[in-house]
């Protein structure tokens, strides 16, 4: 019998797409997932919980006055091919945007699936958010207005609560209405709060709270950060934060938590991730120091207390260089902390790349001023993202440019073990080698372990979007060793027991799927599949 995992959706076509390929194994050779045509641009990537890949982009098309940027959708299974019946892509909306974009957000629901925010002048010219349901096959189970007004309303971020609710949050930049906006759909689409959403009690209403990012805490509550006021050059822009119920009512105290009371710079957004227990960790980089930029992290609780020291905790001690545009991630295991962020000389002429790792008391745990990565140099780094390993350590990635200061930039990768110690061989990894303009590079990460990094490439002279999945063993494509499913480096007894009661349906550990070849369907083919890797060996 065949469990059926996706169905069936209409799609529409694009000029090309990735669907008939795989991951490939090429830096040089990346798989490609939208290109040709009009440019494909603000691309991001999440992970559904049966390891399938979803990535999103808007396309402009249309000429002249009818040009319009339309959100697209890829869904890929884990050897990298289209999940969607035809090929895919999916044109997941062609709500009027016009030929100018804003930030939005896409999250991987529990069930499977995505959730997609976005702003749009459907409406009028000013901004008013769109939320999307879309399946995993491809199918848009429902779009709604979160809101619908004269005020401008950008940037849009999403969290799915604990009680299925998905929670959509947004400033409100128009003078006499700032604030943070509140919504929540039921998984079904209707709208638990009022029109136009709650006002979130982040401070002063003269002030404009933006930059905001959200995570879901416990009992259906979620956890809102952002910068304090956005209004004007000096505003202070502070680092701020607070718990609130799915109604929108603040769960801690008589006001927002002072993260940090200096001011980050323009357009800086302060990165924020559940830590697993009803609480959140926080960093950011400012110039309190003055003329160097340093990076600093903090962890609070779920019930809003500060863990770590006042202000934050610096990621370096080094007072000689600059640290900017930090990246983190969280292990639950032991409740660490990982960070790279680019480290520059304080003129800025030279740049390079760190590492660091905070202990769950707030310690650095790999010297001073941490590991470094990449050393001060001509050739310029963008982009750092990071992802925690099982068992301890990081992997990192970045674009780097090395014909700097001409364009082109390839996609490069390391990982680095509990200690601090270089793990892959070819240091850095190639991830893509194609010397071409990139941009933005979203990051996410499968059950195996196994990372997708996607990215905006004009390799082609346009701007397509191009993605690679790297696994932890510094291989590009298939994880190194499939059929160890439990991911703790020895192929044995324990893999195959674990597959076995998954595919049984006797309960499913973390990262292990009974769709081992995810093709959608638990069924015999599975079986064999893990049955001819399991004796094969790696």
């Amino acid at each position: 019998m065949r469990k059926l995992i996706a169905g069936v959706a209409a799609t529409l076509p694009l000029l090309s797409s990735g669907a008939s390929a795989q991951w490939s194994t090429d830096p040089g050779a990346n798989l490609a997932v939208a290109t040709g045509g009009d440019e494909q641009v603000l691309c991001k990537t999440v992970s559904g919980p049966a390891g399938e890949t979803y990535i999103s982009w808007f396309q402009l098309e249309g000429t002249g006055g009818g040009a319009n940027y339309n959100l697209w959708l890829e869904v890929l299974d884990r050897a990298g091919a289209s999940m969607l019946p035809g090929g895919g892509p999916i044109r997941v909306g062609n709500r009027t945007q016009g030929t100018s974009l804003v930030d939005y957000d896409m999250i991987a629901l529990r069930g499977g699936g995505v959730a997609i925010a976005a702003s749009d002048t459907q409406n009028g010219s000013d901004l008013d958010v769109a939320v999307y349901k879309v399946t995993r096959d491809g199918q848009i189970e429902w779009t709604r207005e979160a809101s619908n007004n004269a005020w401008y309303e950008p940037d849009p971020r999403l969290a799915e609560l604990t009680d299925g609710g998905i929670a959509v949050v947004w400033p409100r930049l128009s003078s006499g209405a700032y604030g943070l906006h509140l919504q929540v759909f039921t998984p079904g689409g209707t709208p638990r709060l009022a029109a136009d959403g709650v006002r979130l009690a982040t401070g002063a209403t003269t002030e404009a709270p933006a930059f905001q990012e959200v995570v879901a805490s416990d009992a259906g509550s979620l956890i809102v950060s952002w910068a304090r006021d956005t209004r004007q050059f000096n505003s202070p822009r502070h680092v701020m934060a607070r718990k609130f119920d799915a109604a929108g009512a603040a769960l801690w105290g008589a006001g927002p938590i002072t993260i940090s009371s200096f001011s980050v710079p323009i357009a800086h957004r302060p990165r924020l991730l559940s830590d697993g227990e009803g609480g959140a960790v926080l960093a950011w980089h400012d110039f309190r120091a003055g003329d160097r930029s340093q990076v600093f992290v903090q962890r609070i609780s779920g019930a809003g207390a500060i863990r770590w020291a006042a202000n934050g905790l610096a990621v370096s001690t080094s007072t000689t260089t600059s640290r900017f545009d930090p990246a983190i991630a969280f292990s639950p295991e032991a409740g660490e902390v990982f960070v790279a962020a680019l480290e520059r000389s304080i003129n800025q002429n030279q740049r390079g790349l760190m590492a660091q790792k905070v202990a769950s008391d707030g310690t650095l745990a790999w010297s001073g001023s941490g590991v470094q990565l990449l050393p001060l140099d001509a050739t310029d780094e963008l982009f750092p993202r990071v992802r925690s390993v099982a068992g301890g350590g990081m992997m990192v990635f970045c674009l780097d440019a090395p014909a700097s200061p001409l364009p082109g930039n390839r996609v490069i990768g390391f990982r680095l073990d509990g200690a601090g110690s270089s793990v892959w061989s070819q240091r850095p990894l190639l991830v893509s080698s194609n010397l071409s303009v990139k941009g933005r590079l979203p990051i996410t990460s499968l059950p195996d372990g196994t990372v997708v990094l996607a990215w905006e490439d004009g390799r082609s002279g346009g701007t397509d979007i191009y993605a690679q999945a790297v696994n932890p063993a510094g291989e590009l494509g298939r994880p190194a060793c499939p059929a160890d499913v439990n991911g703790d480096g020895f192929l044995d007894f324990f893999d195959y027991s674990a597959f076995v009661a998954c595919f049984e349906g006797q309960g499913c550990e973390p990262g292990i799927l009974a769709d081992y070849n995810g093709d959608g369907f638990a069924d015999f083919f599975d079986f064999a599949d893990f049955s001819s890797d399991f004796e094969g060996g790696c």
